[in-house]
């Protein structure tokens, strides 16, 4: 894997898990990660190695910034990989309001798609449901109606009430 690779399915794992800003935050500070280390001296392949997978290096930025301590100054961070720190992510910009709704103490990403498929999947079981119940007794009436035993104490019934009547 090379620098551009790692970069990309950085931001790649990264997009819808937490706001454009703090993406692209997360993806110059390990650009400038890298050209550091590479002033060093060192090799990319041997600084990349060190990384790790950049799937599980999202995986630990995007649960680092939804469990983040809200009470930071400008509500976004990004972690290091290496030591676990977490500096300040977006240079005192707030995160952009309205994507994420804290839900019992956790940011929950509202721009997900499956937060966003939730109330169709939900309309779409109401809708099944109330369906279910009528063709259940549109069957259960015609399976009445079509029943010779239904005729025959419809008939008893109007037998019945026509002598009840007549005394």
């Amino acid at each position: 894997m090379n620098r551009r690779e790692f970069i990309s399915g950085l931001r790649d794992a990264l997009a819808g898990e937490i706001p454009d800003s703090v993406v692209e935050e997360n993806v110059r500070f390990y650009n400038r990660y890298i050209d550091e280390e590479l002033g060093k001296g060192r090799r990319e392949e041997e600084i990349l190695a060190e990384l790790g997978e950049p799937r599980l290096l999202a995986k630990t930025i995007s649960e680092t910034w939804q469990s983040r301590d809200t009470s930071l100054e400008d509500g976004a961070g990004a972690y290091d990989g290496g030591n676990g720190r977490i500096y300040s992510g977006d240079g005192g910009r707030r995160a952009e309001s309205g994507t994420y709704v804290n839900i019992n103490g956790r940011n929950v990403n509202m721009n997900k798609w499956y937060v966003k498929a939730l109330p169709i999947v939900i309309l779409l079981l109401i809708l099944f449901f109330v369906f279910w119940v009528l063709s259940s007794l549109l069957h259960l009436t015609v399976s009445i109606l079509f029943s010779p035993v239904f005729w025959v104490i419809l008939l008893v019934c109007m037998v019945l009430g026509f002598f009840t009547r007549r005394r």
